[in-house]
């Protein structure tokens, strides 16, 4: 499968449960492929590419088309409109970064945990336009105070972010779900998901699809209790002779058709976005500019909800393995792990919250769980709850299957958490092209072009090398007998930025002199450069992240391990408008670009070594503090 190269192509084929990497498979993950009883024929693009379908992707260039419209200028309107100075507005876009990668991690538990994605998109959609709407009646009038446009302008994108970051998650993963799920007879109508039924309508079947890598079954009703994960509720008819499974083969082929479509899409939003935004700003002003991306994700908002009869939804079960139930496990074994390694007689002097406490509890298990604390000193998990179940002892000690996994979940969480930590360094550089490139870009002779439009370089140098990358480069080099791991790319790519980020510190010193000593200005064209190195460390270093993230993550927290990644962006901006509205902010912008290379080459070096530490671990090494009767079974190795 082709590498998705933007990082906003983060929460597509790596958050949805059903997508595959061409890469070593783990035994954990394997068991989790769901399976869908419906007989489907050969993937074909007519298959993949259904009206419902088509609407999504569709709707989804739209939404990316307003993102990357609105933040190609978003920089400029803080300085030249709203009278920032250049290192404030440059913090405020990171700021605002940050919240849009941020936002996520809600996104996919209120999807997760109440209200489904389809609810989720929709309602975010709705908060995006909002946003949009206050954006641009913002930028639009000449207001005669300047901070209650300043705070129109922070009420806005604090909304267009809260929506786009609820609607990334979703959106791809709601899309698989109609390609998995759609057939192929001409004669079949399908009928959307009621949500709050049990039992299914006279007539209709019910469709189990585990987690567990079981045959789905037609049942007739759902009964209190039972281990189901997904249900769907389809007016398909019940006959068992006219259908036959769907292969996990077969999935992915759909999947990966939808994905490649969905990866393009996203880049034809971004580009045209960039050309044509910055033309109209150019022309017209800010404010028919933002109309623009408003125009684009009303439409994009419509299209979505106009097929909701026709949509398929996945309805998560009541069995407690939800994304919030997994993260309170990760918090719970990592302090765990904390605890056992801190000396016993300090223990005394750690503050309360340090301590992990008891374990969370399972929604719907008959028990519940606690900890016992043994004469040893050790402690030991078991479950225990209704009177039948503590009498008996002897599964004192032991845990549930469902508990079993949810650890092992958790702890394959946490095992990935110390790579991810080298990559906020890395979006802190990244994200400055749209910011700090951008104004760079304002002091250089355009030719014609508006400065912002330069950054419509990397999707297009994106689309280009990804395959070359994929088909000819990664090829040559495995032929070559070079190393081409995920973490030595990561590797590669960190050294490329910095590079990249050395170059832009001499064309801004060459800038600097030319203006300074009334010299012709420096052509935009010696931009290109530093965007090409940033754009080929961006594939090495993003999707090479992304492929590692899908290749240790078991399959039902990959969504979880998704929004994960796209926090450590939101990390980066964090750190990156600190950075520019404190130390950075009265510093010569030559001597920044190099202090920036500079800590890419120190988390470089610690990457490093923290690699060389990690490839000695193994995820279930954090279950160790726990002493329980039965082993967990499920492990994940990286070969």
């Amino acid at each position: 499968m082709g590498r998705l190269s933007l990082r906003d192509a983060a929460a597509s084929s790596h958050s949805s449960e059903y997508s595959k990497l061409d890469a070593p498979s783990s035994s954990s993950s394997s068991k989790n492929n769901l399976v869908v009883k419906k007989n489907i024929s050969k993937t074909t693009n007519n298959q993949v590419l259904t009206p419902v379908v088509l609407c999504i992707l569709v709707a989804e260039t739209g939404e990316r088309f307003a993102y990357f419209g609105f933040r190609a200028i978003l920089v400029l309107y803080f300085v030249h409109v709203l009278k920032l100075e250049e290192t404030t507005a440059i913090a405020a876009f990171a700021f605002t970064t940050c919240l849009a990668y941020f936002s996520p991690l809600f996104g996919a538990l209120l999807a997760d945990g109440q209200f489904g994605r389809y609810k989720v998109i929709l309602y975010c959609g709705v908060l995006y336009v909002i946003g949009l709407a206050i954006l641009t009646v913002g930028a639009w009038f000449n207001w005669e105070s300047l901070s209650f446009q300043r705070v129109l302008t922070v009420l806005g994108l604090v909304l267009v972010c809260l929506g786009t970051g609820g609607i990334k998650p979703c959106v791809s993963s709601f899309g698989a779900d109609q390609v998995t799920l759609q057939r192929t007879k001409s004669n079949a109508k399908s009928s959307s998901i009621n949500e709050k039924e049990a039992t299914a309508a006279p007539g209709s079947a019910n469709i189990v699809l585990p987690i567990d890598g079981s045959k789905g079954e037609k049942t007739s009703s759902i009964r209190d209790g039972e281990d189901e994960s997904l249900i769907i509720r389809s007016e398909y008819p019940s006959s068992d002779d006219d259908e036959s499974p769907m292969d996990d083969e077969t999935i992915s082929q759909r999947v990966r058709a939808f994905f490649a479509y969905f990866y393009f899409c996203i880049n034809v939003g971004a580009v045209a976005s960039i050309a044509m935004v910055p033309i109209v700003r150019g022309y017209a002003g800010f404010g028919p500019a933002f109309s623009l991306s408003l125009w684009f994700m009303m439409i994009a908002l419509f299209l979505f909800a106009s097929k909701r009869k026709e949509y398929h939804h996945l309805v998560p079960g009541q069995d407690g393995t939800s994304l919030s139930f997994t993260l309170g496990l990760c918090r719970w074994l990592f302090f765990q792990n904390l605890w056992r390694n801190v000396p016993f007689v300090v223990h005394r002097y750690l503050p309360l919250w340090l301590h992990p406490g008891d374990c969370p509890k399972m929604n719907n298990s008959k028990g519940f769980l606690h900890q016992e604390q043994q004469e040893n000193g050790t402690d030991t998990v078991s479950l225990v709850g209704d009177d039948e179940t503590a009498a008996n002892s002897s599964n004192e000690g032991t845990m549930d299957t469902a508990l079993d996994e949810q650890l092992s979940d958790a702890a394959h969480v946490l095992h990935v958490l110390p790579i991810f930590c080298a990559l906020p360094i890395f979006w802190c550089l990244y994200d400055q092209q749209g910011s700090v490139w951008t104004l760079q870009a304002t002091k250089m002779r355009l030719h014609g072009l508006q400065p912002e439009q330069f950054t419509i370089i990397n999707p297009v140098e994106l689309m280009i090398f990804v395959p070359l990358f994929e088909r000819i480069i990664y090829p040559m080099l495995d032929a070559a007998k070079v190393n081409i791991s995920p973490l030595t790319r990561m590797s590669w790519g960190m050294l490329l930025s910095a590079i990249s980020f050395a170059f832009s510190g001499f064309v801004e010193s060459w800038i600097q002199h030319n203006n300074d000593n009334g010299l012709e200005k420096v052509s935009v064209f010696w931009q290109l450069p530093q965007i090409t190195v940033l754009a080929v460390a961006e594939i090495l270093v993003s999707v090479t992240g992304l492929e590692f993230a899908y290749a240790c993550a078991p399959g039902r927290v990959k969504a979880l391990i998704m929004s994960l990644f796209l926090l450590t962006t939101a990390v980066g901006n964090i750190f990156s408008g600190t950075l520019y509205s404190t130390v950075f902010a009265q510093m010569d912008r030559a001597v920044v670009m190099h202090i920036c290379a500079t800590l890419m080459m120190i988390n470089l070096i610690m990457f490093h070594f923290l690699s060389k530490w990690w490839l000695q671990r193994r995820p279930l090494d954090l279950l160790r503090p726990l002493v329980v009767a039965e082993p967990i079974h499920q492990e994940v190795e990286m070969s």
